[in-house]
């Protein structure tokens, strides 16, 4: 079997996280105690209606305005508008220093699976540098993957179901032979759908989506379930 991921958030996280950089500056400037969950919420809100585009944004200026737009809404949608401005977060964020990291488990799943004689890839919207990121952060588990290709390097990107197509021919596989695994309904699920590709995902608002079929609480639950992985 052929298994595609999704990268960011479904094999490997950003940390610190957002919501807890956040949470801590803005008790820092306001006094405002929101919780995590309340700020990890606005997050998956707003990635649905602006998401990020490593197509369209490509400039230092590009990424700027997108951030202050998206941080401007942030912070309406958390009531702390009126009390932060947008462009200190972008300023906060830049000036951290942050690291991609597996999620738990993930390296030993992608081990399992490799030894097992699937093929593995990537497929996700990411910047040009995904594959030296994979090696300089997932290095124990980066020779398993037969390739990796991110939105910015073929200029096509997610929900946009030709990214798929894509990749589909320029690596010559079947479709039948398939499976698409990443974290988001809109994103990985539906375009998958379009093309026949099937596709499970493991979201962060799993609760939401615990009646769709096709979801899972964790890699470990998804990939113990699925038959065509453990014949």
């Amino acid at each position: 079997m052929n298994v595609i991921f999704d990268f960011a958030n479904t094999l490997a996280e950003l940390r610190p996280f957002n919501h807890e950089l956040l949470q801590q500056y803005i008790y820092q400037i306001t006094g405002l105690q929101i919780d995590n969950k309340t700020i990890q919420s606005a997050y998956l809100n707003l990635d649905a209606i602006l998401p990020y585009s490593s197509v369209s944004i490509r400039t230092r200026s590009d990424r700027i305005d997108f951030f202050n737009a998206y941080n401007h809404n942030l912070l309406v949608l958390l009531g702390a508008r009126h009390l932060i401005n947008p462009k200190d977060i972008y300023l906060l964020f830049s000036e951290t220093k942050r690291h991609w990291a597996p999620k738990q488990g993930i390296e030993q799943y992608i081990a399992d699976l490799f030894e097992s004689g699937h093929r593995l890839y990537i497929l996700s919207n990411f910047d040009s540098n995904l594959e030296s990121v994979v090696h300089s952060h997932c290095a124990r588990v980066h020779k398993c993957f037969t390739s990796i290709i991110s939105s910015q390097q073929c200029e096509l990107e997610k929900p946009n179901p030709q990214f798929y197509n894509y990749f589909l021919e320029k690596e010559h596989l079947s479709i039948r032979d398939c499976i698409y695994i990443g974290d988001n309904y809109y994103l990985d699920y539906l375009p998958c759908q379009q093309i026949g590709l099937k596709s499970y995902i493991i979201p962060p608002n799993y609760d939401n989506l615990r009646h769709l079929p096709f979801t899972f609480r964790s890699m470990g639950d998804l990939l113990f379930s699925l038959p065509e992985l453990n014949q």
